[in-house]
């Protein structure tokens, strides 16, 4: 059965019929109103985000759309920002990435080359078969520390020739 804790006082409540549905492995915080009817559960979770987070800026989302990026684009741009590791890198295989989402390779070569003219993403070192890119830290971030990312994403594109104020996106 799952284990509650409730935000204001312990109450013995009927949690068998009303919260069946709840996994029973997870602890809840339990949301009451001032008869002590249920209003609520939420999970007690621990407060680290662990991996499965990126946080994304909103401005750079309107820019994004402005751009007019195709479907096929838009859905390659989504599954990089679900697979970017921490400090903002990506090793992908574009053929895994066709396949993930469904499309041909080719098209998956022209929607990184269109993420790479806009500078979301920039191109790192080869890591086997795989290329790396690095994903724009104006765009998104992921990791402990967004000023070094920003700085180590602006040395990648220092060394392609592109211009530091190209990285802030939001500013075009």
């Amino acid at each position: 059965m799952a284990e509650f804790v409730n935000t204001a006082e312990e109450k013995n409540f009927d949690e068998e019929n009303r919260v069946s549905f709840l996994p029973k492995e997870k602890k809840y915080i339990m949301v009451t109103d001032e008869e002590g009817k249920i209003k609520g559960c939420f999970p007690l979770e621990k407060k680290n985000l662990g991996n499965g987070w990126v946080a994304v800026y909103q401005e750079v989302i309107t820019q994004v759309a402005k751009e007019k990026l195709t479907g096929e684009q838009c859905s390659v741009f989504l599954y990089l920002l679900g697979k970017v590791d921490f400090e903002n890198y990506l090793t992908i295989n574009q053929s895994d990435v066709a396949q993930a989402l469904g499309i041909r390779q080719p098209n998956v070569a022209r929607a990184i080359k269109k993420l790479k003219e806009l500078n979301i993403i920039v191109e790192g070192p080869r890591a086997g078969l795989n290329k790396t890119y690095r994903l724009n830290p104006y765009v998104a971030h992921k990791g402990k520390n967004r000023k070094e990312t920003i700085l180590d994403f602006e040395a990648e594109l220092t060394k392609q020739g592109k211009n530091i104020t190209d990285a802030d996106i939001t500013k075009k």
